[in-house]
C-alpha cells in the first residue's frame, strides 16, 4: 500500500508538470513526461516476472525443511489453488497445513563432504536426501551431484547407501556403498528460466546400479518440462513471487537377479510423475512441488518449504504485517489486518527453528531476552500466515 501511494503521488506529480508544459513547444519534454507517467502507473498495479539465473542455484550450507501432505484420495485438490498458465498467476498451498503427515530434508553440502570419492572431483555439488525404504524395510541414503555453470545445473551422478542386512544372499555386510552410473548429465536448472523456456530430453539418461554379485538395478529417465506461469505463491509460512515449472517425468525400473551387466533389460516398472514446481528467487530450492495425475486436474502430494534460511527469506515477507521499534531493544508492537480464529504468534531464529510460541492475540511481544541477531516474526490463523523480519540489538 505505501509503495502504492508513492506511485501515485509521483504519477499526479508527473501529470501537473506535463500540464505546465502544455502549451510549451518541447514535444520531446511532453513525450518523455508522458512515458514517465504511464511507467509509474503501470508499476502500481503489475507485479514483474522474476526471472531465474545462476546465482539462485542451490550452493553449499543450504539445508531446507519440506513438510509433506501425500493423499492419493484426490483429496487434497479442494485444499489448493492450482491456478492457470501465463502471466500473473495465484497459486495457494496454504490449505493443506492439517494434512500434513510426513517431513523430508534436503541439505547441499561440498562433494569433498559425502561418502563416495569418484563424485569429489568431478561434481562442485552435492546433495543428500533422507533414508527412505525400498523391498520393504530395506533403508536408503542417497547422494546426489551436481555441476553448475553459466548456462545451468545439471544432475551428474548418484550415490547410494544401502542396508543389504535384508538380502540373506548378500555376503558383503549389512551396509553396503553403490555408485550408480549415470549415462548423460540431466537438466535441472537453467540460468534463463523465465516464462516460456522449455526442455526435452530426448535422449533419455540410462541409470545403473550393480549390487555386486546378486542384483542389478537399471532405470532410464525422461523429464520434459516448461515454465507456464509466473505469479504469486502462497503457502502456511508466506508469499513468494514465483516461476511455476510444469514437469512430466517417467522412470522405468528393471531388477535382475543377474551379476551380468549385459543384461538387456525389460523395463516393466514404468514410473509417472506429473508437477507443478514452484521456484522463487534467491531461494536455491523449490519453494512448493504439487504432484498431479496425468491430466495435471487432480492433486495427490504437495510438498513446501516449511522455513527457509533467514538471509535467502526476502520472499517470505507480507507488508500487512508491520512491526516497530525495528531494530527492537525489549519490547517490539505488531500491527496488523484484523484477524478472524485464533492467532499464534512465532519467533523464528537464523536457523528456521521457533524459538517462541504463544496461543494469544498479543499486539506486543517481549524479545529483551533474545540474543542480538535477526529474526522472523510469524503470526498465524486457520486462515493465513503473514511473516516479518525484524533485528534486536
Amino acid at each position: 500500500m505505501i509503495f502504492f501511494q508513492i506511485y501515485k503521488i509521483l504519477y499526479i506529480c508527473s501529470l501537473t508538470i506535463y500540464q505546465i508544459f502544455i502549451n510549451q513547444k518541447s514535444i520531446i519534454i511532453k513525450k518523455c513526461l508522458l512515458i514517465i507517467s504511464g511507467i509509474l502507473f503501470l508499476g502500481a498495479g503489475l507485479q514483474a516476472q522474476i526471472t531465474l539465473g545462476a546465482g539462485d542455484f542451490p550452493h553449499a550450507g543450504l539445508s531446507v525443511n519440506y513438510m509433506v501432505a501425500d493423499d492419493s484420495t484426490g483429496a487434497l485438490t479442494s485444499l489448493i489453488t492450482i491456478g492457470n498458465p501465463g502471466a500473473n498467476g495465484v497459486y495457494n498451498v496454504s490449505g493443506i497445513s492439517s494434512h500434513i503427515n510426513d517431513t523430508m530434508v534436503i541439505s547441499y553440502l561440498q562433494p569433498s563432504a559425502t561418502p563416495f570419492p569418484l563424485f569429489q572431483g568431478s561434481a562442485d555439488l552435492g546433495m543428500f536426501w533422507k533414508a527412505f525404504t525400498i523391498f520393504g524395510d530395506t533403508s536408503v541414503w542417497q547422494w546426489s551431484y551436481f555441476n553448475s555453470d553459466a548456462t545451468g545445473l545439471t544432475l551428474t551422478g548418484v550415490g547410494v547407501i544401502m542396508d543389504t542386512s535384508y538380502f540373506s544372499t548378500l555376503v558383503h555386510g549389512p551396509l553396503q556403498y553403490f555408485t550408480p552410473t549415470l549415462s548423460k548429465p540431466l537438466n535441472i536448472m537453467s540460468s534463463n528460466f523465465a516464462l516460456g523456456y522449455t526442455y526435452h530430453d530426448s535422449t533419455k539418461s540410462h541409470i545403473l546400479l550393480t549390487i555386486y554379485p546378486q542384483l542389478v538395478i537399471a532405470s532410464k529417465v525422461i523429464i520434459d518440462l516448461e515454465i507456464d506461469g509466473w505469479g504469486t505463491l502462497t503457502t502456511p509460512i508466506g508469499t513468494y513471487n514465483v516461476l511455476r515449472v510444469k514437469q512430466t517425468r517417467t522412470q522405468a525400473e528393471a531388477f535382475i537377479q543377474s551379476a551380468d551387466t549385459n543384461t538387456n533389460f525389460d523395463y516393466v516398472d514404468f514410473t509417472y510423475t506429473y508437477q507443478y514446481i514452484y521456484y522463487a528467487k534467491g531461494i536455491g530450492t523449490p519453494v512448493a512441488e504439487v504432484n498431479m495425475d496425468a491430466s495435471f486436474t487432480n492433486v495427490n502430494k504437495v510438498k513446501y518449504a516449511n522455513v527457509l534460511p533467514m538471509n535467502l527469506n526476502d520472499r517470505a515477507i507480507n507488508t500487512e504485517l508491520v512491526l516497530y521499534p525495528n531494530p527492537v531493544v525489549d519490547f517490539i508492537t505488531l500491527q496488523y489486518p484484523q484477524l478472524q480464529g485464533a492467532v499464534q504468534t512465532e519467533i523464528i531464529n537464523s536457523y528456521g527453528q521457533v524459538i517462541r510460541s504463544v496461543e494469544k492475540n498479543h499486539t506486543k511481544v517481549d524479545v529483551s531476552d533474545l540474543a542480538p541477531g535477526m529474526y522472523l516474526l510469524r503470526v498465524k490463523t486457520p486462515e493465513r500466515v503473514m511473516t516479518q523480519k525484524f533485528t534486536k540489538i
